[in-house]
């Protein structure tokens, strides 16, 4: 691997009204790949840093990679890289996840074996000798998986860019349209008839890890669901069947210390297409193990919760996803149930309309508008209270030129006590979008909680928009030209302060803020221009 070194290492320590933080940067470096992406990072021996990234090689899909290791102030020490290969009779391979454990690189793949007729899922295992094994996880034939899309997501979707995150959804956004004429966005909401989705979900402790498939056939959906442990062995092989388009998947959830799976599903019944008010479904929680699946239903009463999810926090299970009371496009407050962890019963359940401070902090004097499209990616458990942050995210596509922009606008941030109860809630008004999927990674956030404290990391022009009521909104930024670098502070109360921490001028490179990885109190960000790289860490 050719590379370009530039000696640029530097270290600095500011403070900025009440925050404070310590920024270092790497050597800015270049690579004979343009795109390349942060999977993990991880601490190693210590001090050390391990960067697993992904490339694409040219104008192929062969998914490469690169693993590298840094000291604590970013110098490089190692580096090693391999592409995945196969033989000609090995088609439509897939990476779909990543973890590391016990010094050990994992990368889970699929493909079709043309001479077997099945579909191969296999694990690719990285040791730190850099010595590359392989071990099948599971196969199934092409009979079992009729209606199996893994050709369709080979050629247009990035799988591994949707599971990096490691929420486990099945959906990540919903499509919109925009009205020329009427100058208003129109709504509706996906029904996952995509035809296939393919889930990979690892543990807080990275003893246990699921894949799920969900797919399509004839008058029926099928989910087939796995749980491995570290070791590689399966633990849970599952199948459910229901009649095609009664049940949407919406999340999957695993256990801390439990062999289990919880899968999230939204389900159409028969006796709810006459509801006179709310959303015509119900939520079913299912916990799979090896030898049972228990469901249990969850009513939403009068009001429309377009997603709901599981979160395994500290072994404690909680459902969270925001309503409405007039549509499933528009939401009003959140949603909370506490349920057993064993019996799935409901301990706690409430739904907390936002307050008018928190509508006025976003919209103003304008009182009739409510949120849309809310994306949850981050739940914590500090002591008796859960803070969970989201952003509004959605897809426009516009009938006039057939193309799509994908929106990242504000953020919330929300706490509630051990009840259920609104503590807080904050919305930090924000406007990015992008035009193109792979630059999605210079917007939205990144977040990380210490201290009790909630941080976010967010690139914006460097020049923020005065509204009205004294609030303040962060600008869309052309990520190549004009893209500088804010943290944002929330305290337990929901005040907020914030910084630009990097402006443009002091940068060659702008940074993913979005792919950003946390380990101990920092958080490292690659920053990418054209074949030029930068590792950026910001220690708070």
């Amino acid at each position: 691997m050719n590379k370009v070194f530039f000696f640029l290492f530097f270290s600095t320590f500011l403070v900025a009204q009440e925050l404070t933080f310590k920024i270092e940067k790497s050597e800015l470096f270049t690579d004979e790949y343009k795109d390349s992406k942060i999977i993990l990072v991880e601490k190693a021996n210590g001090n050390d840093i391990l960067i697993l990234r992904s490339f694409k090689s040219g104008v192929s899909t062969t998914r490469g990679f690169y693993i590298e290791k840094y000291d604590k102030s970013l110098k490089k020490i190692k580096e090693f890289d391999f592409e995945i290969s196969h033989p000609v009779s090995e088609k439509y391979s897939l990476v779909i996840g990543a973890f590391f454990k016990d010094s050990k690189f994992y990368i889970i793949e699929m493909f079709y074996d043309l001479k077997s007729k099945n579909y191969v899922c296999q694990a690719n295992i990285i040791d730190e000798n850099y010595k590359i094994s392989k071990q099948e996880l599971f196969k199934l034939s092409k009979e079992e998986l009729k209606g199996f899309g893994l050709q369709t997501h080979y050629y247009n979707e990035d799988i591994l860019d949707n599971n990096i995150c490691n929420l486990g959804l099945f959906e990540l956004e919903e499509k919109s349209s925009y009205n020329i004429l009427l100058g208003n966005i129109s709504s509706k909401t996906s029904n996952n008839n995509s035809g296939t989705d393919i889930v990979f979900k690892v543990n807080n402790k990275k003893t246990l890890f699921s894949i799920a498939l969900s797919f399509k056939h004839e008058n029926e959906d099928f989910t087939r669901l796995f749980l491995f442990d570290s070791n590689l062995n399966v633990k849970i092989k599952k199948e459910l069947v229901s009649d095609r388009n009664e049940v949407i998947n919406k999340n999957i959830e695993l256990h801390d210390s439990q062999e289990v799976i919880y899968l999230t599903q939204k389900v159409y019944l028969e006796e709810l297409k006459k509801k006179e008010t709310g959303g015509k479904y119900i939520y079913e929680i299912k916990q799979v193990t090896s030898s049972d699946v228990i469901t249990k239903k969850i009513d939403i009463e009068n009001h429309y919760i377009p997603n709901l999810n599981v979160f395994n926090i500290k072994n404690k299970l909680y459902c969270l996803g925001f309503y409405s009371d007039n549509s499933d496009f528009k939401y009003k407050g959140i949603s909370f149930f506490e349920l057993d962890s064993q019996s799935l019963e409901i301990v706690n359940s409430k739904f907390n309309s936002f307050s008018d401070q928190f509508l006025l902090d976003k919209y103003g004097e304008i009182r009739s508008q409510e949120l849309r499209k809310i994306i949850i990616k981050n739940v914590y458990l500090v002591e008796d209270e859960l803070i969970v942050n989201a952003e509004e995210q959605y897809s426009i596509r516009n009938p006039s030129s057939n193309r799509d922009s994908y929106n990242y606008d504000d953020i919330i941030s929300i706490r509630l006590n051990s009840k259920g109860d609104l503590f807080s809630a904050r919305n930090i008004n924000k406007r990015q979008s992008v035009g193109n999927l792979e630059d999605s990674p210079f917007v939205s956030y990144k977040s990380c909680l210490l201290n009790k404290q909630n941080y976010f990391f967010i690139n914006a022009k460097d020049k923020t928009k005065e509204l009205s009521k004294q609030r303040v909104e962060f600008k869309g930024t052309n990520f190549l030209s004009n893209s500088n670098l804010f943290l944002i502070k929330v305290n337990e109360n929901g005040d907020f302060s914030f910084n630009e921490i990097l402006s443009d001028e002091e940068n060659e490179v702008p940074f993913m803020v979005s792919k950003g990885v946390v380990i101990d109190n920092s958080i490292v960000f690659l920053g990418r221009k054209g074949k030029k790289k930068q590792l950026l860490k910001v220690t708070i």
